[in-house]
């Protein structure tokens, strides 16, 4: 029995895997072509933009998502996750309707035509929180294999038009955001046929049982938010100096997916974390250890490799050199930080709480650290502000989960910070 679940569990994790680094060859691509596609400046731009829609996607929902994983591990057929379903829904839609007229009015008011560019990825912005949900359901239903064509098809359409676009002359910006949207529409039609019939819903008015109340997991928002919000590291810089944003942003988005593969190992552990009663020092030692493996590989061969990077997009990233090879120390730390997390989200009320802190309140200080070191060496000292940032959110989540281990916590219903009706979508 147990050799039958470590297993089926170490399948999981191999194509979780397999996936992750899939994608993050795939989201490599599209960042080096992106690059060698743009100026740095142009660059920075564009890298802004698409922290902007990550962080409407963590902003949007107030840890639905999280919710539906967490009941989908205790119970699959929880009457629930059809409203929540929904609920996630109604704010997939309106953050669709708010980027695209945050797009006009920028355009009107600065008449920038980037801004008009950007306006179709409203389409991804929704089409990328329902796949979400999605790929989750698939992780806590043992079927991590469906993540493969998923991730393929969100990014590889990026990596044509991209290269296409390169080819041909084409605007950058304009080639990034037409492979989005098709990746999105493709993604969305290949995995609509391996969803139950709730989860396929797209009207957020179709639903029974409209009084019931859905539990936000505000706490777990908080650890969404703010691992989006150091993506506004690029924007700071841009404070200090525009063409140093360049020379950061690239390094900064070549390293971001390295931590792929540690997410998907959290992410499968995640529900056998959840039905665990008690997880001890050492458990978590070994958990951090086996998940922390890839990232040193990786971190390790970026770290070496760095000064490859003016021959891959030109000489103009020729300084990205030492910043990528700090960031890339950085990320062994940020890597254990999100197994910490997940670990953290697994836990009781309490846990799950500190961890949205920690999160939230480490990366906002992030920021000023990142600030500072730019304004002193540029695009170097904005590395070592994050280095910094990173290593106290480390430390800090380290002492929560050891606080955490040997605390029992049995089958938990849903967590709640604030409710919400089906009929009314929003905080009551």
């Amino acid at each position: 029995m147990g050799g039958t679940i470590l297993r089926k569990f170490g399948q999981q994790v191999v194509w979780s895997t397999s996936a992750r680094v899939i994608f993050a060859m795939l989201q490599l691509g599209v960042t080096v072509l992106l690059a060698r596609s743009l100026t740095p400046a142009e660059f920075a731009f564009a890298s802004t933009a698409i922290a902007l829609l990550m962080i409407m996607i963590a902003l949007n929902g107030f840890g639905i998502i999280r919710q539906i994983e967490y009941r989908r591990s205790l119970d699959a057929e929880d009457p629930e996750l059809p409203l929540l379903f929904i609920v996630r829904l109604r704010y997939s839609y309106a953050s669709g309707v708010v980027w695209a007229l945050g797009c006009l009015a920028l355009w009107l008011v600065v008449k920038d035509g980037r801004f008009l560019i950007l306006l179709p990825a409203a389409i991804w912005l929704v089409i990328e929180q329902i796949t979400q949900v999605w790929n989750g359901i698939s992780i806590i239903d043992g079927k991590s294999h469906l993540l493969i064509p998923s991730y393929v098809s969100r990014r590889l359409p990026q990596v044509l038009c991209l290269a296409a676009g390169l080819h041909l002359g084409l605007d950058g910006l304009s080639c990034l955001v037409t492979g989005m949207v098709i990746g999105a529409l493709i993604s969305y039609v290949q995995g609509w046929f391996t969803q139950e019939s709730w989860a396929r819903a797209l009207r957020p008015i179709s639903i029974k049982n409209r009084a019931a109340r859905v539990g936000l997991d505000i706490p777990y928002w908080f650890s969404q938010v703010g691992e989006q919000v150091r993506d506004l590291d690029v924007a700071v810089v841009a404070l200090v100096s525009t063409s140093g944003a360049g020379i950061y942003a690239l390094p900064a988005r070549l390293v971001r997916p390295m931590n792929l593969v540690t997410q998907a190992g959290g992410m499968v552990a995640f529900p056998h974390m959840v039905r665990r009663p008690k997880v001890s020092r050492r458990q978590l030692c070994l958990f951090l250890a086996a998940g922390t493996v890839p990232v040193l590989v990786a971190s390790l061969a970026v770290f070496l490799a760095a000064p490859l990077v003016p021959m891959l997009v030109g000489t103009d990233y020729v300084d990205s050199v030492p910043v990528l090879q700090i960031l890339a120390v950085t990320a062994l730390l940020s890597g254990p930080s999100i197994l910490l997390c997940f670990f953290l989200q697994a836990r009781g009320r309490s846990a799950v709480r500190s961890a949205g802190l920690i999160m939230l309140i480490g990366n906002l200080a992030l920021l000023p650290c990142v600030y500072l070191g730019a304004l002193n060496s540029g695009a170097i000292g904005a590395a070592v502000g994050a280095l910094i940032g990173q290593g106290l959110i480390f430390v800090a989540l380290l002492a929560r989960g050891f606080f955490e281990c040997g605390v029992g916590v049995g089958l938990r219903g849903p967590r709640r910070s604030s409710l919400v009706t089906a009929d009314e979508g929003k905080p009551k």
